[in-house]
This record gives structure tokens, sequence and C-alpha cells, in this order.
């Protein structure tokens, strides 16, 4: 085989190990979101297939969340896509996790 038909093998291999059905991703996703964010009010997510701005294959990630207290300390956020990204891809998803967190327009969030 040259070294081109297994570059092609390989990459082919790598995109179906991308193409990950999108129902098996969606309790993973949400498990790991409610182990690190439930404190801050997570209630739910949506999950979608996208592209990124050089066209490779993503995730987006869209969480939702509840009013919680007066203030919510955002912290935990800053981690969570680590966190995904380790979960994911022990069940061979490699596409990269763009999440974007929906809290309601009156919950104050902590700032430094």
């Amino acid at each position: 085989m040259t070294s081109c038909a297994m570059f092609l093998c390989k990459l082919n291999s790598q995109e179906a190990t991308l193409a990950m059905d999108i129902e098996t991703i969606r309790p993973i996703v949400d498990r790991v979101l409610r182990e690190r964010l439930l404190s801050m009010g997570y209630e739910s997510s949506e999950v979608a297939e996208d592209f990124d701005h050089d066209g490779d294959p993503v995730l987006t990630i869209r969480v939702h969340y509840a009013k919680v207290g007066d203030t919510v300390d955002p912290t935990p956020t800053f981690s969570v896509v680590r966190h995904l990204r380790e979960a994911l891809e022990t069940v061979g998803e490699r596409r990269f996790p763009h999440l974007r967190h929906l809290f309601p327009e009156d919950q104050e969030l902590k700032v430094a």
C-alpha cells in the first residue's frame, strides 16, 4: 500500500470516528454538564453538528440555565470543555465542542 493510500485510509477512519451519531453524544454531554454545572442552574442542552470557520466539523452545544439566586459565579464553565472532550473521546468522538451559555436575562454573573 502506498503512503498516500495509507494516509487516505487513516483519514477515512478518522472521519468515520468524527461522524458519531448525535443521539449517542447527547446523553454524554448532558451527564458532564449536569455534573459540572448543576449548581449554576443547568437545565438542558442542545447538541448540533456544525463546521467552524476553517470548515472543520465541530459540535455546537447550547447550554440553558435557570435563574439561581442573585449572582452566579461562572468559574465552573471555564473547564467544562476539557471535561466534555475527555468524556466524548472515550467513545471515539473527536469533534471539538463549542459551547454557548444561555443564562436568563435577569441572572447576574459574578465578575472579577
